[in-house]
């Protein structure tokens, strides 16, 4: 059912994968102290952060997920996103209309080196200001009501967590993997967008050549 979806996926991404050019970050190691993880789910990536070192007064809604290790974030086409199994038609329905959007919130108990299997997660250090920029990014991310509460829409497809409604429209010139991009980006990373992005041309800018999807679709 996917095979036709991934074979779509791989044609459209042909241009924009060929060749992607690193980006080494601007900072110097003495202003790299803050970690986090890209890790590249196969057609997404999501960006795991240690819970405490997340301000409250930033992205306030981690207080959702108090006693949680670390979290993993990522942002999707809402319907496509939240099935157990996604079809063929709602994978196209994804790419070609505009559509609305979620953000998946899912706890790890452990670290993502250790919570995701070997080669499927790439390290990004960030500077103190930087990550400042990825927690207001990924806050400003969620849609919330006229008393700025999150809208929370449903469990997460895996571990224990949450969707919530989320800004912006999906579609296939603005991805999951652009949101990803574009958070990087805001926290002072640097990076060459394609016009289509795959996880495995984002993942390959930021050290992980030969990271490997995680398998838990």
């Amino acid at each position: 059912m996917l095979n036709n979806l991934c074979l779509l996926f791989s044609l459209l991404f042909i241009n924009s994968c060929a060749n992607p050019q690193s980006s080494p970050s601007l900072l110097s190691p003495q202003q790299l102290v803050k970690m986090v993880y890209v890790v590249n789910h196969g057609k997404h990536t999501g960006i795991a952060i240690k819970r405490s070192d997340i301000p409250e007064t930033i992205w306030p809604e981690v207080g959702d997920f108090l006693h949680a290790n670390y979290l993993e974030v990522g942002w999707g086409a809402a319907d496509y996103y939240q099935a157990r199994q996604p079809s063929l038609s709602q994978g196209l329905q994804a790419l070609l209309f505009p559509s609305a959007s979620v953000l998946h919130v899912v706890v790890l108990p452990n670290s993502p080196k250790v919570s995701f299997p070997p080669g499927q997660v790439a390290e990004v250090r960030l500077s103190e200001d930087g990550f400042i920029h990825l927690c207001e990014y990924i806050h400003l991310s969620y849609l919330h009501d006229i008393q700025g509460r999150a809208l929370p829409v449903g469990n997460s497809v895996y571990g224990q967590g949450f969707f919530y409604q989320a800004q912006g429209q999906y579609h296939l010139l603005n991805n999951c993997n652009h949101w990803t991009a574009s958070a990087l980006e805001v926290a002072g990373y640097p990076l060459v967008k394609g016009y289509v992005m795959s996880a495995d041309y984002l993942m390959n800018q930021i050290g992980g050549r030969d990271t490997q999807p995680v398998k838990n679709e």
